[in-house]
C-alpha cells in the first residue's frame, strides 16, 4: 500500500469513528431526526474535492450571504463558522448573523443575551431551547461569545 492509500485508509476510518460517535450522541430517534440523517448522509455522499481553507474564506468575503451547514452534534462543525465569522470581521466585513437554531420571534431575548442582560440559562429557557434545538448548547457558545464581543447582531 502506498502512502496516499494508507492516508485514504486512515481517513476512511476517521469518517467511520466520526459517524459511529453521531449514532451515538443522537438520542432522538424520531422520524424527523431519521429524515434529517437520510438528506445529511445523501448530502455529503460525494463531492469534487476539499477546499482550501484560504480559498473558502476568500469566497466568504465576496459573497453577499454565506450559508454555513454544520452536523449539529458534532462540536467540531460550529467551529467552522466561528472561524468563518472570525476571518470575515477581521478583515472588515459587516455582518449579521442568521442561527437556525433561533426563531425570529425571539430576537428580544438574543438582542437581552448578547448584550449580557441575561445568562445561559435564561436565554436558552426563553428561546425554548430545550424544545426546539436541544443539541449541546457548548457547542454553539463560542458562535453567541464572538457575537457579543463583536458587537454582531
Amino acid at each position: 500500500m502506498n502512502s496516499r492509500e494508507e492516508l485514504i485508509e486512515i481517513q476512511r476510518r476517521i469518517v467511520e469513528r466520526l459517524e459511529e460517535e453521531i449514532r451515538e450522541s443522537v438520542i432522538d430517534d424520531s422520524p424527523m431526526m431519521r429524515q434529517y440523517r437520510r438528506e445529511y448522509e445523501k448530502d455529503v455522499k460525494s463531492y469534487s474535492r476539499t477546499a482550501t481553507q484560504r480559498e473558502l474564506v476568500q469566497k466568504v468575503m465576496a459573497a453577499d450571504i454565506v450559508f454555513c451547514g454544520d452536523y449539529h452534534t458534532l462540536a467540531l462543525a460550529q467551529r467552522t463558522p466561528a472561524r468563518l465569522l472570525h476571518q470575515a470581521v477581521h478583515r472588515g466585513r459587516k455582518v449579521i448573523l442568521a442561527m437556525e437554531m433561533v426563531y425570529h420571534k425571539h430576537q428580544e431575548a438574543v438582542d437581552s443575551y448578547l448584550s449580557g442582560e441575561i445568562d445561559d440559562e435564561e436565554f436558552l429557557r426563553k428561546i425554548d431551547y430545550e424544545q426546539t434545538w436541544n443539541f449541546v448548547w457548548e457547542n454553539y457558545t463560542a458562535i453567541f461569545d464572538f457575537a457579543r464581543e463583536h458587537n454582531i447582531r
